[in-house]
């Protein structure tokens, strides 16, 4: 049997599989970019609060101004840790959204070009075997000398 030549079919199977693919590698890369954007944000807003705090403690005259200082430190932090986590969230919840549109919106396109491959496979498939069940019935009728089905139904 043969390999598919290039057909409509398997033109237009390959067509939206690799529309399917750039559009999930797009939506993808927008996905990561934000997520990168987020922790980039969340990096030098610690680096800030780190310095801050620093700074903060270093005009620390006695340990217990130290105590309380690092003590405010920590309802910011954790309150910014929450927004982050938040966001974090919002992020990852609205790549899952946009991956599995993209997947919904390709599929039918994928299914009916792939069955389209399918049908023409099996048909292509029926063709070669007809075209060698054809050649193995003339190659009996000449080695036999006579068509292939006829005669006295014995051959010795």
């Amino acid at each position: 049997m043969q390999a598919l030549p290039n057909t409509p079919a398997l033109k237009t199977q390959f067509d939206s599989q690799l529309n399917l693919v750039t559009e999930l590698t797009q939506k993808t890369y927008d996905s990561v970019r934000k997520l990168s954007e987020l922790n980039l944000q969340m990096a030098r807003q610690m680096i800030e609060d780190f310095m801050n705090a620093n700074r903060e403690l270093l005009a620390c005259s006695d340990p217990f101004q130290w105590t309380s200082t690092l003590m405010n430190q920590i309802p910011p932090a954790a309150e910014r840790l929450r927004n982050y986590q938040q966001e974090l969230i919002g992020v990852m919840t609205a790549a899952q959204a946009d991956l599995t549109r993209a997947t919904e919106a390709h599929m039918p396109e994928v299914n009916r070009s792939a069955m389209a491959v399918a049908d023409e496979m099996v048909r292509r498939s029926k063709e070669e075997t007809e075209k060698m069940a054809s050649r193995q019935r003339a190659t009996l009728d000449t080695l036999s000398g006579a068509p292939y089905g006829g005669g006295s139904g014995s051959r010795h």
